[in-house]
C-alpha cells in the first residue's frame, strides 16, 4: 500500500496529556491501515523548544520512538534521560513516560504504537 503525501495532513494540539506549548503531528500511517487489532499508528512528531508532552502511562499498547532530529529530555519510568537522534524509546506495559523539550530547536521524531500481543520483551 502506499500513501501519497498529499494525504497525510499535519494537526497541531496544545497542553497535550497535560504538557505545555503546541505539539504538530502527522499520522503517516493511521490506524485503519493496520491488521486489526495490531497497532494504533506511525506518526511524525514535532516538539517545538518550549513544548512538552505531558506524563502518561500506557496499558494495552507499547509505544516506541525513533529520534529524527534534536534533543529532549524524556521521563522513562522514574528515569530522566536525555534523547538525541538515531535513540530509540519503548515505552508501554503501564509505565509511564513524558518528553520535555528545554533545547532552543524542534525535537522531531517518529512515534509508532502497537497493542499488545502479551508476549513479553526483554528490555
Amino acid at each position: 500500500m502506499h500513501l501519497k503525501k498529499e494525504n497525510i495532513s499535519a494537526m497541531t494540539a496544545a497542553n497535550v496529556f497535560g504538557g505545555k506549548g503546541p505539539i504538530i503531528s502527522a499520522d503517516i500511517w493511521p490506524e485503519k491501515y493496520f491488521p486489526k487489532n495490531s497497532g494504533k499508528f506511525i506518526r511524525h512528531v514535532v516538539i517545538p523548544p518550549g513544548s512538552s508532552l505531558g506524563k502518561h502511562t500506557h496499558t494495552g499498547e507499547k509505544e516506541l520512538y525513533y529520534v529524527l532530529r534534536g534533543h529532549i529530555t524524556a521521563l522513562d519510568g522514574e528515569d530522566a534521560i536525555e534523547l538525541s537522534p538515531g535513540d530509540v524509546l519503548l515505552t508501554g506495559w503501564g509505565e509511564a513516560h513524558a518528553l520535555d523539550n528545554n533545547s532552543a530547536e524542534n525535537f522531531e521524531m517518529i512515534s509508532v504504537i502497537l497493542f499488545d500481543d502479551n508476549e513479553e520483551v526483554t528490555k
